[in-house]
């Protein structure tokens, strides 16, 4: 039911929104965004939030992002968007092979933590 208000929401503000020119839109749910960039998040033994840098993330947040495409590989991640630390068994449980797109304020507020070792966050960030 959240992810079906969220995808409502998200499909309204799109469609409601003009095409920046910088880039070429993108469409997501029936609307179009700007793409922003893309982080790579590996090394997720501990809760980590994707404003990580180094050996874990890849890239930053860029600046104006209110929406993020994530996938996730290999294997299976918790997730908690309100700043509290997920564990191995706390948390949203998303499985290997799947993706979710966000639309946050505050995407510093968001931490994973893989189930098992191996897994992967790819991150594209749009506005």
């Amino acid at each position: 039911m959240r992810n079906l208000f969220l995808a409502a929401a998200l499909l309204a503000f799109l469609t409601a929104s003009p095409a920046l020119a910088q880039q070429p839109p993108v469409s997501i749910y029936g609307g179009q965004v700007q793409p922003l960039g893309y982080v790579q998040c590996t090394s997720l033994g501990t809760a980590t939030p994707i404003t990580s840098t180094g050996s874990v993330c890849t890239g930053n947040i860029p600046a104006g992002a209110k929406y993020a495409d994530i996938i996730f590989e290999a294997q299976s991640i918790r997730y908690r968007t309100d700043g509290v630390a997920p564990t191995s068994t706390v948390g949203m449980l998303m499985a290997a092979g799947t993706d979710k797109v966000f639309a946050l304020n505050n995407f510093a507020n968001m931490k994973f933590i893989q189930v098992t070792a191996g897994a992967v966050l790819d991150i594209e960030f749009f506005q």
